[in-house]
């Protein structure tokens, strides 16, 4: 597994902030008492959460320093558990970035942030991390700045770019066109699913031909117009099949 950075370390520090006692997080500023059951979920350290901590807990900078560091690897666990060997293609900063994402958030395997990393499309990975903006059904201005930070980190000594600073007045009178998007490389899926779709289309056609040079001799022969029937009736499926295919094309298409 790809070590953890420092730059990841350091900037968890920075927005999770140190609280060397076990606090409730939903009445944080409140100093509990031996016994109490929280209302929250009880929180120490750097972020953190977990079975040992309870009111009373002595939480040393040691401790914290311990905790965070066990936290942040097992986000690196689940980090590489959606995006594979990707983990290793990222820049430092992409990769401190995706694991403040992680640590703050979870990884839900549904998420569409880890197919776009999957595909290599790193150019929608900071768009896909500011939708993280919402808890409890609302969004929140601290989940906002949160993602912005990361969003920044992410973006800081991109690949390819120079370390230049133009003003406003150059960029005004100059070329300064988008950057163009991250190709989509080739879905194994969505060729498989061309394949298939061809196939069938294929069927329906063969079917098609062989119920119009059957039809001169469907009257003379009962046989013929029982494979007649049979072959209709293939067609028919086919091109139900085929529409079927293209919307299953088209849906992935959009995903």
């Amino acid at each position: 597994m790809r070590a953890v950075p420092k730059l990841a370390l350091e900037f968890l520090k920075e927005h999770e902030g140190l609280v060397l006692r076990v606090y409730d997080d939903a009445r944080p500023r409140i100093v509990l008492k031996p016994g109490v059951e929280p209302e929250g979920t009880f929180t120490a350290g750097y972020g953190h959460t977990g079975p040992e901590l309870h009111p009373g807990l002595t939480v040393t900078y040691e401790l914290a320093e311990a905790w965070l560091r066990r936290d942040v690897e097992q986000a690196a666990q689940r980090l590489a558990a959606r995006i594979g060997a990707i983990v290793d293609e990222l820049t430092e900063h992409q990769y401190a970035a995706l694991l403040s994402f992680v640590f703050n958030l979870g990884a839900s395997p549904g998420w569409t942030i880890w197919k776009r990393l999957r595909a290599r499309q790193f150019d929608q990975a900071p768009l896909e991390m500011m939708r993280f903006v919402n808890a409890g059904g609302k969004k929140l201005q601290g989940l906002v700045n949160r993602r912005a930070a990361e969003v920044a980190l992410w973006s800081t000594a991109e690949p390819g770019s120079l370390d230049r600073s133009p003003p406003s007045s150059a960029t005004r009178s100059g070329e300064t066109p988008p950057t163009p998007a991250d190709p989509v490389p080739a879905s194994r899926s969505g060729a498989i699913l061309t394949a298939v779709t061809s196939a069938v289309a294929a069927v329906s056609v063969a079917a098609q031909q062989m119920i119009a040079a059957a039809a001169p001799f469907v009257e003379q022969s009962t046989w013929v117009r029982k494979a007649t029937a049979l072959l209709a009736t293939a067609a028919a499926v086919a091109a139900v099949c085929v529409l079927a295919l293209t919307w299953l094309k088209k849906r992935e298409a959009r995903a």
